[in-house]
This record gives structure tokens, sequence and C-alpha cells, in this order.
């Protein structure tokens, strides 16, 4: 959006620096829509794009593909694509010693996330079985 912006200034300015009202009135929109523009607020629809650049002169054809390129970005930016199966994590199995050694492990991948925490936790013997609660 930034790139866009300024180059939309560049043509401006190649126009003889136009006032925003001037601008507005070529375009057939209003002064903000055109500040908004200019200052990379927003990337203008492309039929708004179109206008600003014939308001300004430009060679629409150019400015048409670079106007496509922002908005793929863009979209690209906002809806990633899903990471492919070389990107996913691998995790390796590891086997603790005793119970306070796992919770010792535990707790310092806990304080060292930054975003999500996955464990599966597999006992090698099953538990014991459980206490019949006492009667009173």
């Amino acid at each position: 959006m930034q790139r866009f912006a300024a180059e939309l200034r560049r043509l401006r300015i190649s126009a003889g620096d136009p006032q925003l009202k001037t601008i507005a009135a070529r375009a057939q929109c209003s002064q903000a829509t055109v500040s908004e523009a200019l200052n990379g607020h927003r990337l203008p629809s492309e039929t708004l794009t179109h206008r600003l650049i014939t308001a300004l002169g430009g060679d629409w054809g150019w400015w048409k593909e670079f106007w496509r390129v922002v908005r793929t970005e863009l979209d690209d930016l906002k809806h990633p694509p899903p990471p492919t199966q070389s990107q996913t994590l691998q995790a390796d199995m590891v086997c603790y010693a005793d119970p306070p050694a796992l919770y010792r492990a535990a707790a310092d991948r806990v304080r060292a996330a930054r975003h999500e925490i996955r464990l599966t936790y597999v006992r090698q013997h099953p538990p014991p079985s459980p206490v019949p609660a006492r009667s009173s």
C-alpha cells in the first residue's frame, strides 16, 4: 500500500501537483478519498484508481497491472496459504525418567512458547486401579 501511494504521489507531482479538490473534481470523488489514496491509508478500488489515474494523466495500462499486483499481495496477507507439508513442525518423541522431569520440561516449553503448545502424553504403563471411595 505504501509503495502504491508513493507511486500515486509521484504521478501527482509529475502532473503539476494539482490540489486535492482539483483531483477530486476530476475523479468524481471526495477530497478525503483522494487523501486516503495518496497517503496509503487504504487501497482505492480499481474503478476509483482508474478515475484518479485518468485525472492525473497517467498510463492506465501500467497502473491497472500495478493495482492488481498490490491487491493480490494484500489478499495474500489477509489470507495466507496453508503451510506445505515441509513447513509443518515435526515433533520428536521424548521419554522422561520420572514425573518431575516431565513437569520441568513442560514448564520450560510453556515459558518459551510464542503461539501455541501441542502435547500428547502417553503413559508407559496403565494407571493403577482406582481406589474405591470410603464409605462413612
